[in-house]
């Protein structure tokens, strides 16, 4: 609704401007015909640590800023947006201006990226001897690198994020790469006398694995480990296979959970060496779930999220009637929906048999929920600052009240708080609902100012040639410039949007970059680049690649200087349809039989062998189109999948009053419906061969509520690809559930406005059904109904309906 609101508005101002030639005094503005607006892009990166600025203006000063997670901390002074990365995850930034418009930015607290290096699994490195220097990429850009035995392999950091290592002694260790947010990556090390410097080389009769000498999975769960040393090829068996099972392939252990239990898995190589991992499937404790015995909701109303832990770690959440209240599961975490007035059980069991039975009762309407709000029970503020933070619960509307407002001052706007640091002191701020329940915060002013100029990276920098480094910068004032003193020897490259700069090593010698502010104020770094060349340019494509028409498959580039590009020589054949150039990655498109070479060079022209692509054809399959049935409201954007035929398609809208296509099929049969009035249309889809299918859409009136789109929609069983939902309404951030975790796994996937709820197949890994009736049986092209839930950080919630049809085959396994 906001991102709405900032149209509309900037749409009533051109019209205002065009027609009058030029801006005047109105509501909402600052008297200059200024709409609302900050510096900042609509979606935005943060680091954790990391303090970002931006300018407010327009509209009526007296501005403030909120967020809806305390992992970030916001604030305004005058006209400048302060934005601070303290935890991890997603949150929106509200700016308010003194007459009540807003606007917002999304955040994502760290890269976005999973944490991740271009080792490779297992590393043989001499004993004396250094390997290849490896990179770290993605998670919160803040790494840790530990070795599990120095005395064997060490490790050398180089920068903020490489590092390579060093054999010491004959055996074998474990690397971990560790990120601020506690994601983790593990290496397998093998040290000898035979090995040489590098990822290979190296050999050790010392047989170990990167798995704890314990370890603890739940049923039907799987862990990935790397065998180490000893001597290939390798055999794993399990103690009881009614408990665990082993396989291994190449050097890869798999152990999965099969039933509750103790097991012990063995680990042989070739020349009779083992070594032992005692397993524990599901959980050591009793099954137990965050929720108390007795919870109350309203009727339309959702409770708070609750978590499942200990048992088997495979869970499951029933309603005794659902006619009084449902629920939402998602992986270990539920909630409870007021459906009716009245009294149930909501029982929380996993697939030991263990239970736990929750006690609910609906009341007629309303929030059930004590009040509360994000900020913690004592806070520091800054003089000149202010902190923002949600209130919930109770019973709106709410009001605060600071004890000592020389000090510190407390306004509530809605169901936000904002509590200003005026003069170094201490107060208490009472936060107070409509029903007079009560909650005390703790309230520390003390002097500050602006952060200094500051960069993340060190005084000395060494890189070799063609090696790059990247820092970011913060604090002072922006924007900033970066320069190099020596652009023969380095070069400084500065990104405006995430304040970030990259130092790429040219040719041997020093230079010094220097980080300059608005304000005038500078940060020096001394740049060493030596005689070696960094990382070299990789491709984690093959050699050679055959492909199937109409596939797409991607691969990631590295090393050497980026940006990359990528170029085909008969792109009829193979596309690359992201373009030519890139900075991490590439997709590879099949189109048509035949052959074409691929080729990778970097900035600096450095290139690799081309890679050899064969195109085949690929056998033709029934015309399908999934969902083959939805419904949306007016205003929405939907998205559907061709598959099958032969490309390329032609859709067609019977109304296009009611529905009209925005976009043709891709190269991955997708195509976009722009909902235009309420009612009832039908789609056609033809192939080249002239196959035709179709889709129905149901057009109904708009709703400026929370809700998801398509809010019904029906697949087919053997359709087992991702696809999305999208959420209007609400505020964010926001949770996603499903009522069967079996057929379905969701998740909330972007940040920008409107959000995207993904949908995956579950832990079935498909979405085959076999409906029976009370008889047991079979339904021919019966269906089964799965429900979404999203709910919003203020706890309201919405759901959507996915119809599974069964394909008619029967209980075979052939039947879907």
């Amino acid at each position: 609704m906001a991102t709405f609101f900032r149209l509309l508005t900037g749409l009533f101002l051109s019209a205002f401007l065009a027609a009058c030639g030029g801006g005047g005094g109105s509501a909402g503005s600052s008297g200059n015909g200024a709409a609302l607006f900050t510096t900042a892009p609509a979606s935005i990166n943060v680091l954790p640590g990391e303090t970002r600025t931006y300018t407010v203006g327009g509209g009526t000063p007296g501005y403030s800023a909120a967020s809806s997670n305390s992992a970030l901390k916001v604030s305004i002074i005058d006209k400048t947006l302060t934005i601070v990365g303290v935890g991890s995850g997603s949150a929106t930034v509200t700016v308010t201006d003194n007459a009540g418009a807003k606007i917002t930015i999304s955040v994502t607290i760290g890269t976005g990226v999973t944490l991740n290096t271009n080792a490779p699994a297992t590393v043989n490195v001499a004993i004396g001897k250094t390997s290849s220097v490896f990179l770290i990429q993605g998670g919160s850009t803040i790494y840790t690198v530990t070795t599990s035995d120095k005395s064997v392999a060490d490790i050398t950091t180089v920068g903020t994020d490489q590092f390579f290592i060093t054999g010491v002694s004959n055996g074998n260790a474990v690397i971990t790469v560790t990120d601020s947010l506690g994601a983790l990556v593990k290496i397998g090390v093998v040290v000898g006398n035979g090995g040489s410097g590098g990822s290979g080389g190296g050999t050790s009769t010392q047989l170990s694995t990167t798995a704890a000498a314990s370890i603890t999975i739940g049923t039907n769960k799987s862990t990935v480990e790397t065998i180490i040393g000893g001597t290939a090829p390798y055999f794993a068996s399990s103690s009881n296979s009614g408990v665990s099972s082993a396989s291994v392939s190449g050097n890869q252990l798999t152990i999965t959970g099969v039933s509750i239990g103790s097991s012990s898995v063995k680990v042989l190589d070739s020349a009779g060496q083992s070594i032992t991992i005692a397993v524990q499937v599901g959980s050591s404790s009793a099954l137990f779930t965050s929720a108390p015995k007795d919870v109350t909701v309203g009727v339309g109303t959702t409770s708070a999220s609750f978590t499942i832990g200990g048992g088997s770690q495979v869970y499951a959440v029933v309603s005794a009637n659902t006619q009084v209240a449902t629920v939402g599961i998602n992986g270990n975490t539920f909630i409870i929906n007021g459906v009716k007035t009245g009294a149930t059980t909501i029982n929380v069991s996993d697939t030991s048999g263990a239970n736990v039975a929750i006690n609910v009762t609906v009341t007629g309407s309303g929030s059930s929920a004590t009040l509360y709000t994000t900020a913690p029970s004592a806070i520091t503020v800054a003089t000149g600052s202010s902190s923002s933070y949600q209130i919930a619960g109770g019973l709106a509307p709410y009001s605060a009240e600071s004890s000592n407002k020389i000090v510190s001052n407390a306004v509530v706007t809605g169901n936000v708080l904002t509590i200003s640091g005026d003069s170094t002191g201490s107060a208490k701020v009472k936060l107070t609902d409509a029903a007079g329940s009560t909650l005390t915060i703790d309230v520390t002013v003390a002097g500050g100012s602006t952060n200094a100029l500051f960069t993340t990276a060190p005084a000395a920098v060494t890189v070799g040639i063609k090696e790059a480094a990247s820092y970011s910068i913060s604090g002072g004032v922006a924007p900033y410039t970066v320069t190099s003193s020596a652009t023969s020897i380095a070069l400084a490259t500065l990104d405006p949007v995430t304040n970030k700069f990259t130092v790429t090593g040219v040719a041997a010698g020093t230079a010094t970059v220097l980080v300059t502010d608005s304000a005038g104020k500078t940060v020096s770094v001394a740049v060493t680049v030596n005689g070696s060349v960094g990382i070299s340019l990789y491709t984690t494509a093959p050699a050679a690649v055959t492909l199937s028409t109409g596939t797409t498959v991607q691969y990631t580039i590295g090393g050497g200087v980026s940006p990359y590009t990528v170029v085909s020589s008969n792109a009829a054949v193979a596309a690359i349809p992201g373009g030519p150039t890139t900075t991490s990655s590439f997709s590879l498109q099949a189109l048509t039989p035949g052959a074409a070479n691929v080729v990778i060079s970097d900035a600096v022209g450095t290139k690799l062998s081309p890679i050899a692509v064969t195109v085949s054809p690929q056998a033709v399959v029934a015309l399908s189109v999934s969902p083959n049935n939805a419904t949306g409201a007016v205003g929405d954007t939907l998205s559907f999948q061709i598959s099958g035929g032969t490309p390329t398609y032609t859709v067609t809208s019977t109304n296009t009053s009611i529905a009209a296509i925005t976009s043709s099929p891709n190269a991955a049969g997708i195509f976009t419906v722009r909902l235009a009035n309420a009612g009832q249309t039908t789609v056609n889809i033809v192939d080249t061969q002239g196959a035709v299918t179709s889709l129905v859409l149901t057009v109904t009136q708009n709703s400026s509520l929370l809700r998801l789109s398509p809010s019904v929609l029906e697949v087919a069983e053997d359709f087992s690809s991702d696809f999305n939902l999208t959420i209007y309404g609400g505020t964010g951030p926001y949770k996603a559930f499903t009522s069967d975790l079996k057929l379905s796994d969701v998740s909330i996937v972007s940040t920008t406005t409107p959000q995207t709820f993904l949908v995956k197949v579950g832990t079935n890994a498909s979405r085959c059904i076999n409906p029976v009736d009370s008889s047991n049986k079979y339904i021919v092209n019966g269906t089964y109904n799965v429900t979404f839930t999203v709910v919003d950080s203020l706890g309201a919630s919405a759901t959507a309906v996915m119809t599974i049809r069964d394909n008619g085959k029967g209980l075979s396994v052939t039947g879907c």
